[in-house]
């Protein structure tokens, strides 16, 4: 797909969602909850129950994936992954304290969290105090990148389906993504 078609796209569909919430609340909010619910239910099971671990390991992987996302299509990303899936540029880690602020979870709690994900293994902590995730944790979090995956799926063609069926955009013949 080009530039221009996915500019065009976006043009197309923003607002969209916020149209069908409001003209097919239940249909549109129920797809987005019953996802949502599944992958935190996925997302507390693998991880003890705890579902500020969920928010923190969170925290640490958007910090990283904002340098991978270009801010518009005229940037490059910062930062790239390696082999193993990982961001190893240290401009952009998160910390201890800032993961605190931004969640507003205690800096203790965040603090003792954090020392349990290194002791499993699923984040090292750098001598600048940056936070980066591990390997161990990319594979443990497997079957919830599976759910989310499998929701996205079920949520955009549903919501495609909505608007298709209120006439707000037309379906031809099946497209090849580039």
């Amino acid at each position: 797909m080009t530039n221009e078609a996915a500019t065009a796209a976006l043009r197309l569909l923003k607002g969209e969602t916020r149209r069908l919430l409001d003209e097919q609340f239940v249909v549109a909010q129920f797809a987005w909850v019953e996802g949502h619910l599944g992958l935190l239910c996925t997302l507390r099971s693998i991880l003890g129950n705890d579902l500020d671990k969920v928010i923190i390991l969170a925290v640490i992987g958007q910090q990283v994936l904002r340098g991978l996302v270009p801010a518009d299509e005229s940037s490059v990303a910062l930062i790239e992954i390696d082999g193993n899936g990982l961001a190893r540029d240290t401009r952009l880690l998160t910390n201890i304290e800032s993961i605190a602020t931004a969640t507003g979870i205690p800096r203790e709690s965040v603090r003792r969290k954090v020392g349990e994900l290194v002791s499993a293994g699923w984040i090292e902590r750098l001598e600048t105090g940056g936070l980066m995730i591990c390997p161990p944790a990319i594979a443990a979090l497997q079957p919830a990148t599976d759910h989310t995956g499998a929701f996205l799926d079920r949520l955009v063609a549903g919501y495609v389906a909505m608007m298709v069926a209120g006439g707000r955009i037309a379906v031809g013949p099946a497209v090849e993504w580039e």
